[in-house]
Protein backbone atom coordinates (compact mmCIF):
# COMPACT_ATOMS: atom_id res chain seq x y z
CA UNK A 1 0.00 0.00 0.00
CA UNK A 2 2.42 2.30 0.83
CA UNK A 3 4.34 1.60 -2.26
CA UNK A 4 1.58 2.07 -4.19
CA UNK A 5 0.79 5.71 -2.80
CA UNK A 6 4.82 6.79 -2.79
CA UNK A 7 4.05 5.74 -7.00
CA UNK A 8 1.06 7.70 -7.18
CA UNK A 9 2.70 10.74 -5.66
CA UNK A 10 5.63 10.20 -8.28
CA UNK A 11 3.89 10.57 -11.38
CA UNK A 12 1.10 13.03 -9.75
CA UNK A 13 4.24 15.12 -8.74
CA UNK A 14 5.30 14.65 -12.32
CA UNK A 15 2.54 15.36 -13.93
CA UNK A 16 2.19 18.87 -12.09
CA UNK A 17 5.76 19.66 -13.19
CA UNK A 18 5.10 18.65 -16.98
CA UNK A 19 2.20 20.94 -16.50
CA UNK A 20 3.85 24.24 -15.40
CA UNK A 21 6.82 23.78 -17.35
CA UNK A 22 5.52 22.71 -20.72
CA UNK A 23 2.64 25.36 -20.92
CA UNK A 24 2.81 26.58 -24.15
CA UNK A 25 3.27 30.61 -24.72
CA UNK A 26 0.92 32.12 -26.93
CA UNK A 27 2.09 32.76 -30.44
CA UNK A 28 3.40 36.05 -30.75
CA UNK A 29 0.26 38.46 -32.07
CA UNK A 30 1.01 40.51 -35.07
CA UNK A 31 -1.27 43.38 -36.62
CA UNK A 32 -0.47 45.05 -39.69
CA UNK A 33 -1.47 47.94 -41.61
CA UNK A 34 -0.46 49.36 -44.79
CA UNK A 35 2.07 52.07 -45.55
CA UNK A 36 1.03 55.64 -46.68
CA UNK A 37 -2.43 55.41 -45.33
CA UNK A 38 -2.54 58.58 -42.97
CA UNK A 39 -3.88 62.05 -44.10
CA UNK A 40 -3.78 63.92 -40.73
CA UNK A 41 -0.28 64.78 -39.46
CA UNK A 42 0.16 66.26 -35.76
CA UNK A 43 0.98 70.00 -34.64
CA UNK A 44 4.83 70.52 -35.24
CA UNK A 45 4.98 71.64 -38.78
CA UNK A 46 7.51 70.11 -40.60
CA UNK A 47 9.85 68.81 -37.56
CA UNK A 48 8.12 65.42 -38.11
CA UNK A 49 8.14 63.18 -41.08
CA UNK A 50 3.96 62.46 -41.80
CA UNK A 51 5.55 58.66 -42.35
CA UNK A 52 6.61 59.13 -38.70
CA UNK A 53 3.21 58.09 -37.45
CA UNK A 54 2.31 55.63 -39.83
CA UNK A 55 2.07 52.24 -38.01
CA UNK A 56 3.23 49.73 -40.60
CA UNK A 57 2.90 46.94 -37.46
CA UNK A 58 2.01 45.77 -33.93
CA UNK A 59 3.44 43.23 -32.03
CA UNK A 60 2.39 41.64 -28.67
CA UNK A 61 4.68 38.97 -27.43
CA UNK A 62 4.77 36.84 -24.03
CA UNK A 63 8.21 37.78 -21.97
CA UNK A 64 8.24 35.61 -18.87
CA UNK A 65 6.27 37.60 -16.50
CA UNK A 66 5.31 40.14 -19.07
CA UNK A 67 3.52 41.02 -21.76
CA UNK A 68 6.04 43.00 -24.82
CA UNK A 69 4.13 45.50 -27.00
CA UNK A 70 6.21 46.81 -30.42
CA UNK A 71 4.91 49.60 -32.35
CA UNK A 72 6.57 49.68 -35.68
CA UNK A 73 6.50 52.65 -38.22
CA UNK A 74 7.15 53.60 -41.67
CA UNK A 75 10.11 55.96 -40.50
CA UNK A 76 12.11 56.81 -37.60
CA UNK A 77 10.49 57.66 -34.72
CA UNK A 78 10.93 61.63 -33.94
CA UNK A 79 12.47 62.56 -30.48
CA UNK A 80 11.62 66.16 -29.18
CA UNK A 81 14.44 67.68 -27.22
CA UNK A 82 14.73 69.69 -24.20
CA UNK A 83 10.64 69.32 -23.65
CA UNK A 84 10.29 71.86 -20.35
CA UNK A 85 8.47 69.63 -17.91
CA UNK A 86 8.88 72.06 -15.17
CA UNK A 87 11.57 75.47 -14.52
CA UNK A 88 14.12 73.39 -13.86
CA UNK A 89 13.49 70.32 -15.83
CA UNK A 90 13.37 68.89 -19.35
CA UNK A 91 13.16 65.73 -21.03
CA UNK A 92 13.77 64.24 -24.67
CA UNK A 93 10.05 62.51 -25.23
CA UNK A 94 8.57 60.85 -28.43
CA UNK A 95 5.55 62.38 -29.86
CA UNK A 96 2.77 60.15 -29.81
CA UNK A 97 0.14 57.64 -28.01
CA UNK A 98 -0.18 54.34 -29.00
CA UNK A 99 -3.59 52.94 -27.36
CA UNK A 100 -4.74 49.38 -27.99
CA UNK A 101 -7.78 48.19 -26.87
CA UNK A 102 -8.61 45.05 -26.59
CA UNK A 103 -11.53 42.62 -26.61
CA UNK A 104 -11.64 39.46 -24.37
CA UNK A 105 -14.56 38.93 -23.41
CA UNK A 106 -18.12 39.14 -25.86
CA UNK A 107 -20.70 41.06 -25.04
CA UNK A 108 -19.56 43.22 -22.07
CA UNK A 109 -17.26 46.65 -22.22
CA UNK A 110 -16.39 49.38 -23.09
CA UNK A 111 -17.26 51.27 -26.23
CA UNK A 112 -15.85 54.77 -25.38
CA UNK A 113 -12.37 55.34 -26.03
CA UNK A 114 -9.64 57.31 -23.76
CA UNK A 115 -10.76 61.20 -23.31
CA UNK A 116 -10.35 63.54 -26.37
CA UNK A 117 -10.09 61.03 -29.04
CA UNK A 118 -13.72 60.99 -30.38
CA UNK A 119 -13.48 57.55 -31.28
CA UNK A 120 -15.73 55.06 -30.32
CA UNK A 121 -15.49 51.56 -30.32
CA UNK A 122 -18.34 49.33 -32.09
CA UNK A 123 -20.65 47.48 -29.84
CA UNK A 124 -19.42 44.28 -31.10
CA UNK A 125 -15.87 45.26 -30.09
CA UNK A 126 -16.34 46.26 -26.93
CA UNK A 127 -12.81 46.26 -25.31
CA UNK A 128 -12.13 44.96 -21.64
CA UNK A 129 -8.39 46.26 -21.32
CA UNK A 130 -6.51 48.50 -22.91
CA UNK A 131 -2.33 48.96 -23.10
CA UNK A 132 -1.03 52.72 -23.79
CA UNK A 133 2.48 53.30 -24.82
CA UNK A 134 3.00 57.04 -24.22
CA UNK A 135 5.88 59.70 -23.37
CA UNK A 136 4.33 60.54 -20.10
CA UNK A 137 3.19 56.85 -18.41
CA UNK A 138 2.70 58.67 -14.86
CA UNK A 139 0.97 61.17 -14.86
CA UNK A 140 -1.19 60.21 -17.77
CA UNK A 141 -1.89 57.41 -15.33
CA UNK A 142 -2.74 59.79 -12.66
CA UNK A 143 -4.48 62.29 -14.81
CA UNK A 144 -6.92 59.33 -16.11
CA UNK A 145 -7.54 58.29 -12.75
CA UNK A 146 -8.63 61.77 -11.67
CA UNK A 147 -10.82 61.76 -14.66
CA UNK A 148 -12.40 58.57 -15.09
CA UNK A 149 -11.74 55.84 -12.34
CA UNK A 150 -13.74 53.34 -14.40
CA UNK A 151 -11.75 53.36 -17.34
CA UNK A 152 -8.54 54.26 -15.24
CA UNK A 153 -8.77 50.26 -13.91
CA UNK A 154 -8.92 49.10 -17.04
CA UNK A 155 -6.14 50.90 -18.87
CA UNK A 156 -2.47 50.02 -18.52
CA UNK A 157 0.60 51.81 -19.23
CA UNK A 158 4.21 50.68 -20.08
CA UNK A 159 6.21 52.43 -16.90
CA UNK A 160 9.32 52.87 -19.41
CA UNK A 161 8.72 52.53 -23.21
CA UNK A 162 11.51 52.45 -25.41
CA UNK A 163 12.52 53.70 -28.32
CA UNK A 164 14.93 52.22 -30.76
CA UNK A 165 15.07 53.28 -34.45
CA UNK A 166 11.42 52.79 -36.10
CA UNK A 167 10.19 51.33 -32.86
CA UNK A 168 8.27 51.92 -29.59
CA UNK A 169 7.91 49.22 -27.25
CA UNK A 170 7.13 48.89 -23.85
CA UNK A 171 6.39 45.43 -21.25
CA UNK A 172 3.00 45.39 -19.06
CA UNK A 173 2.64 42.69 -16.20
CA UNK A 174 0.81 39.58 -17.82
CA UNK A 175 -1.03 38.89 -14.68
CA UNK A 176 -2.54 42.15 -14.41
CA UNK A 177 -3.91 41.91 -18.26
CA UNK A 178 -5.06 38.35 -18.45
CA UNK A 179 -5.41 35.90 -21.15
CA UNK A 180 -4.44 37.39 -24.82
CA UNK A 181 -5.11 35.04 -28.04
CA UNK A 182 -5.10 35.94 -31.60
CA UNK A 183 -9.11 35.55 -31.61
CA UNK A 184 -9.45 37.89 -29.76
CA UNK A 185 -10.44 41.95 -31.44
CA UNK A 186 -7.62 44.42 -31.13
CA UNK A 187 -8.25 48.19 -32.21
CA UNK A 188 -4.75 50.03 -31.98
CA UNK A 189 -5.00 54.08 -32.23
CA UNK A 190 -1.82 56.37 -32.93
CA UNK A 191 -2.50 60.13 -31.60
CA UNK A 192 -0.12 63.18 -31.32
CA UNK A 193 0.85 63.40 -27.62
CA UNK A 194 0.52 66.76 -25.76
CA UNK A 195 3.31 66.89 -23.39
CA UNK A 196 2.31 68.18 -19.22
CA UNK A 197 4.43 70.15 -17.44
CA UNK A 198 3.75 70.99 -13.84
CA UNK A 199 2.78 74.33 -14.64
CA UNK A 200 0.35 73.33 -17.21
CA UNK A 201 -3.12 72.44 -17.33
CA UNK A 202 -5.01 70.52 -19.50
CA UNK A 203 -8.61 70.22 -20.06
CA UNK A 204 -10.22 66.50 -19.63
CA UNK A 205 -11.15 66.72 -23.53
CA UNK A 206 -7.39 67.23 -23.87
CA UNK A 207 -5.97 64.15 -21.99
CA UNK A 208 -2.24 64.16 -23.09
CA UNK A 209 -3.23 64.55 -26.68
CA UNK A 210 -3.00 67.02 -29.11
CA UNK A 211 -5.38 68.13 -31.82
CA UNK A 212 -4.41 67.25 -35.76
CA UNK A 213 -4.59 68.88 -38.89
CA UNK A 214 -5.06 68.11 -42.02
CA UNK A 215 -2.67 67.55 -44.82
CA UNK A 216 -2.42 70.43 -47.17
CA UNK A 217 -2.82 68.05 -50.05
CA UNK A 218 -5.64 66.14 -48.37
CA UNK A 219 -8.14 68.97 -49.59
CA UNK A 220 -8.85 70.53 -52.83
CA UNK A 221 -8.25 74.62 -52.42
CA UNK A 222 -11.53 75.53 -54.82
CA UNK A 223 -13.44 73.30 -51.82
CA UNK A 224 -15.48 75.22 -49.64
CA UNK A 225 -13.88 72.76 -46.51
CA UNK A 226 -10.73 73.12 -47.70
CA UNK A 227 -9.68 73.50 -43.64
CA UNK A 228 -11.07 69.59 -42.97
CA UNK A 229 -9.61 67.18 -41.08
CA UNK A 230 -11.43 64.14 -42.55
CA UNK A 231 -8.85 61.40 -43.20
CA UNK A 232 -10.38 60.72 -47.05
CA UNK A 233 -12.12 63.99 -47.40
CA UNK A 234 -12.66 68.01 -46.63
CA UNK A 235 -15.44 67.51 -43.99
CA UNK A 236 -15.17 70.51 -41.69
CA UNK A 237 -13.07 70.04 -38.31
CA UNK A 238 -15.62 69.86 -36.04
CA UNK A 239 -15.68 66.38 -33.74
CA UNK A 240 -13.09 65.20 -36.29
CA UNK A 241 -11.12 61.96 -34.74
CA UNK A 242 -7.75 63.35 -32.81
CA UNK A 243 -5.92 59.98 -34.42
CA UNK A 244 -3.22 60.00 -37.12
CA UNK A 245 -3.10 55.73 -38.32
CA UNK A 246 -4.70 53.49 -36.90
CA UNK A 247 -5.35 49.28 -37.09
CA UNK A 248 -8.87 48.14 -37.38
CA UNK A 249 -11.19 45.50 -38.70
CA UNK A 250 -9.50 43.95 -41.49
CA UNK A 251 -12.16 44.42 -43.92
CA UNK A 252 -12.44 48.61 -43.47
CA UNK A 253 -11.39 51.53 -45.44
CA UNK A 254 -9.91 53.50 -42.89
CA UNK A 255 -10.36 56.96 -44.90
CA UNK A 256 -14.29 56.09 -45.29
CA UNK A 257 -14.00 54.72 -41.79
CA UNK A 258 -12.38 57.73 -39.90
CA UNK A 259 -14.20 60.11 -42.26
CA UNK A 260 -17.67 59.37 -41.18
CA UNK A 261 -18.39 61.63 -37.98
CA UNK A 262 -20.10 64.74 -37.46
CA UNK A 263 -20.61 66.94 -35.05
CA UNK A 264 -22.24 65.31 -31.81
CA UNK A 265 -21.39 61.85 -33.62
CA UNK A 266 -17.70 60.60 -32.92
CA UNK A 267 -16.58 57.81 -35.09
CA UNK A 268 -17.24 54.10 -34.63
CA UNK A 269 -14.64 51.35 -35.35
CA UNK A 270 -14.72 47.89 -35.71
CA UNK A 271 -11.75 45.48 -33.89
CA UNK A 272 -9.33 43.61 -35.44
CA UNK A 273 -9.36 39.93 -35.04
CA UNK A 274 -6.32 38.65 -36.24
CA UNK A 275 -7.39 34.32 -36.60
CA UNK A 276 -11.45 34.33 -36.16
CA UNK A 277 -12.58 31.44 -33.91
CA UNK A 278 -14.51 29.05 -35.76
CA UNK A 279 -18.20 30.23 -36.37
CA UNK A 280 -20.87 29.43 -33.33
CA UNK A 281 -24.31 30.38 -32.37
CA UNK A 282 -24.20 33.42 -30.09
CA UNK A 283 -26.83 35.60 -28.62
CA UNK A 284 -27.65 39.04 -30.50
CA UNK A 285 -27.38 41.01 -27.02
CA UNK A 286 -25.65 43.86 -27.24
CA UNK A 287 -22.70 44.58 -24.54
CA UNK A 288 -23.12 45.84 -21.84
CA UNK A 289 -21.45 49.67 -21.30
CA UNK A 290 -19.31 49.49 -18.03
Amino acid sequence: MRATLGVFLCVLSASVVHLFFSSPAYADIVLTDARGDTRNTAPGGDFYRQDAFDITELRIAEKGADVLVTATFAARVPLRHNVRLSRETTATLFPMNIEIYIDQKPLIGFTRTLPGRRVEIARESAWDVALVLTPQPREFAGELRRIDAELADRTHFAAKPRVRGRTVSGRFPRARIGELTPHMGFVVLVTPAAFRSTFQLFGEHLLFIADVRARATSCSLESPDSTGCAFGGCKPCGDHPRVIDAIVAKDANELELFGAYSRGRFVNVPARVPKPPAPKLRSQQPPIEL
